[in-house]
């Protein structure tokens, strides 16, 4: 339902809001200008349990929950933010809520869709998907104003939650690297770096035994490296390539653009359940590749390389997009089916300003984050590059590090990097940042850590999550190579 849907509800609503009665024949009418959302409660939670029988089968049971109406939510009037103190139990499915509010002066209150930006009615008790951080505005009865508020909810990870690293067998030739980058192909794990100015690859499908690959890539093609629907897609100066064969061999793309460069080659959205539509002998959406272009923009293409445009929607924020460290994930996206939650992070210039001349705010110590909902199933709406505004008064940010990098696991965000950039002064490799919230908050794991023994005198650490839901750390410098999983 779209915006406009507002109005025709407030013309119904001033009939009977705030009405006062005169006499028999006389009615007055008070409309108000000033709104707030003055109270926010989940007032009930879907809970999945796993009980474990005797002969240590499992099965799955769910209740629904109305004690979370308990748990207190905070809002930051000045900020515009809805989050919970404490964490919703663990097992809460936060697909599954409903909620309740009060407003000031009966404001009306609405849900923006994540898929396309449009308004819907927000009722009490009505069932909502909180998985991701959501927009719900407040609109005046004269509907001369509105408010917005991003709300967040976060669940507990529960005692029976575990996730443990393995250390594989150190490797003295991915030692010899720096500013490595791995891609999941197939079930290859694909790692590039550079050695003597130029750009060597490597790849696995254990983590101990490694395979050399092509050896003819320029310095600079390791970091610009994708995935894209089992291949390997390189930058390489202005070269384009493709390897079909887990970066063995590479052969080039031609290509074309709309009148830019291609200046950094980002990343690939997955399609993570693009087997769904086959087997329903549906043809998906074609899988979208990712490039930084030369006049500050981001190239999209659909054709695995061969056409170039410029994705529409960014010009307004395109300051703000990274130059430097830059790292990619995509993973599924819990709000819809045969959709990816597309992430980009990275470090802006280092004298940036916001367009008078003036310094712009939290420009030395945070990182840049942009997101992109991509849907594939037929028919679906394009998405846009969305940038995550982190300003100072955000508690939470990504630090701004050198090497960035990010991977999608387990419906969280996980960020890691070296030496701290500009303004931020955080310790090299000293942990792993998560975030719940698509990545507008980033805060300390209590699952997922650094490992034990790992060494932070790596030169540059790549993370990426493999076929088998396997989280791996490659570490140029030192060689070595972990391995994650619950």
């Amino acid at each position: 339902m779209k915006r406009y849907i507002r109005t025709l509800c407030l013309m119904l609503s001033t009939a009977v809001l705030l009405a006062a009665c005169k006499d028999d024949d006389e009615w007055e009418t008070t409309l108000y200008n000033d709104i707030a959302i003055t109270g926010f409660s989940i007032t009930s939670a879907t809970v999945y349990k796993t009980i474990t029988a005797e002969d240590g089968s499992t099965s799955t049971s769910s209740t629904v929950d109305k004690s979370v109406s308990a748990i207190p939510f905070y809002i930051d009037q000045l900020n515009g933010k809805i989050y919970n103190v404490d964490p919703l139990p663990a097992g809460a499915d936060l697909t599954k809520l409903t909620c309740s509010y009060a407003t000031k002066n009966n404001g009306l209150v609405y849900i923006e869709n994540p898929m396309d930006g449009s308004w819907e009615a927000l009722y009490v008790d009505q069932e909502i998907n909180l998985s991701t951080t959501r927009n719900i505005y407040v609109t005046a009865s004269d509907n001369t104003a509105s408010r917005k508020y991003a709300v967040t909810v976060t669940v507990g990870d529960g005692q029976n939650k575990s996730f443990g690293w393995t250390r594989m067998a150190d490797n003295e030739k991915l030692a010899e690297l720096t500013d490595v980058k791995a891609v999941s192909v197939g079930d290859r794990l694909v790692v590039m770096g550079v050695k003597n100015g130029t750009t060597v690859v490597y790849s696995t499908t254990d983590g101990n035994e490694w395979t050399e690959g092509y050896a003819g890539l320029g310095g600079s093609a390791s970091v610009n490296v994708a995935a894209l629907d089992g291949s390997v897609m390189v930058l390489d100066g202005t070269t384009l390539k493709r390897s079909d064969d887990g970066g063995m061999t590479f052969a080039d793309v031609a290509y074309t653009t709309d009148g830019f460069a291609l200046k950094q080659l980002v990343g690939a959205n997955t399609r993570q359940d693009k087997d769904q539509l086959v087997a329903a002998e549906k043809e998906p959406k074609p899988a979208e590749l990712y490039a930084l272009t030369d006049d500050g923009r981001i190239g999209i293409s659909t054709d695995g390389g061969q056409t170039w445009t410029a994705e529409d929607g960014v010009t307004d924020d395109a300051r703000w997009l990274p130059v430097e460290d830059v790292a990619f994930c995509s993973s599924p996206f819990a709000y819809n089916t045969m959709t990816d939650y597309v992430v980009m992070v990275g470090n802006r210039q280092r004298t940036l300003t916001d367009g008078a001349g003036n310094d712009a705010a939290n420009e030395g110590a945070n990182a840049v984050v942009w997101r992109k909902i991509v849907e594939y199933a037929p028919g679906s709406k394009d998405g846009k590059w969305t940038f995550i505004n982190a300003d100072d008064t955000f508690v939470y940010p990504l630090p701004r590090m050198k090497g960035l990098t990010v991977a999608g696991y387990d419906g969280r965000l996980l960020a890691m990097g070296g030496a701290g950039v500009g303004g931020s002064d955080v310790t090299p490799y000293g942990k792993l940042y998560e975030s719940r919230d698509g990545g507008i908050t980033w805060k300390d794991s209590n699952i997922y850590n650094i490992p034990e023994g790992f060494d932070t005198n790596a030169s540059s650490v790549t993370m990426a999550v493999d076929g088998d839901n396997r989280l791996w750390l490659v570490c140029g410098g030192t060689g070595q190579v972990w391995c994650g999983r619950p």
